[in-house]
């Protein structure tokens, strides 16, 4: 991070009291998710499979615990993401994320269909082919309504109502173009390019395009006029001389 703290500066009142385990992973996502549930479901009545850039937020005073409770029934409860914007914040600044930004894009725009979800204890046979929801044989899969819904990462319904969970992905223009756009990107070849210009065009889909955010991500907006390369300079043609056979 910017400010050079890592999660343990953050996190080391919950280890010392126990409430946090820091377990260092090397690979993808969803092995990790398998390797924890199968070691530790028995100890919990529920496991959340969430990333650090994403918040639980429930309506009311309930707690989670309450919340769960309410469907003690189902093998897992999926809840839609909530995209929030940049909130036309342009550089970081050392403030949390929920009181930097505030303002979430429109409840319907298309990544909103994703979820992220709870998983009750006890199941056999539980795999990740995504990071979104687990797979196993008839499992019941509820949303917040308490509909029963498909085994699937995006679900055909948008529901932000009772919880749901807040997903701070792009946060600044400076932290996007930091963090997500230099990730595994450091070669020069076509394919990067063509990554990096689809992380830009990411961005914008869910915050306010500005001259100021483009400059930062390395767009060239409409007014500017296109680099021109220089071009040889072709020598100067001179007269043949008219050679007499004679």
């Amino acid at each position: 991070p910017e400010d050079g703290e890592t999660f343990p500066d953050v996190l080391q009142a919950y280890i010392d009291n126990g409430s946090v385990e820091i377990i260092p992973w090397e690979g993808l996502q969803k092995p990790a998710y398998e390797d924890c549930y199968n070691k530790h479901n028995s100890e919990y009545d529920w496991i959340g499979f969430f990333d650090f850039d994403e918040f639980l937020e429930i309506d009311g005073d309930k707690t989670a615990k309450e919340l769960l409770a309410q469907f003690h029934y189902a093998d897992v409860l999926v809840m839609n993401w909530r995209e929030m914007t940049d909130s036309n914040l342009v550089h970081y600044d050392a403030r949390p994320v929920k009181e930097r930004f505030t303002i979430a894009a429109p409840a319907d725009c298309g990544i909103n269909h994703h979820v992220k979800c709870f998983v009750h204890n006890g199941i056999n046979g539980i795999s990740f082919n995504d990071p979104h929801c687990p797979n196993a044989p008839q499992l019941r899969v509820v949303n917040v309504m308490g509909d029963e819904v498909e085994q699937k990462p995006l679900q055909p319904s948008i529901i932000h109502a009772f919880a749901r969970i807040d997903h701070y992905d792009t946060k600044t223009a400076e932290e996007w173009v930091n963090i997500k756009q230099r990730r595994g990107t450091c070669s020069g070849d076509e394919i990067t390019r063509q990554k990096r210009a689809a992380n830009v065009e990411y961005f914008f889909s869910l915050n306010e395009r500005t001259t100021e955010k483009e400059h930062i991500l390395g767009v060239r907006t409409a007014n500017e006029e296109p680099v021109k390369k220089p071009t040889k300079k072709s020598k100067p043609k001179t007269a043949k001389k008219a050679v007499s056979k004679e």
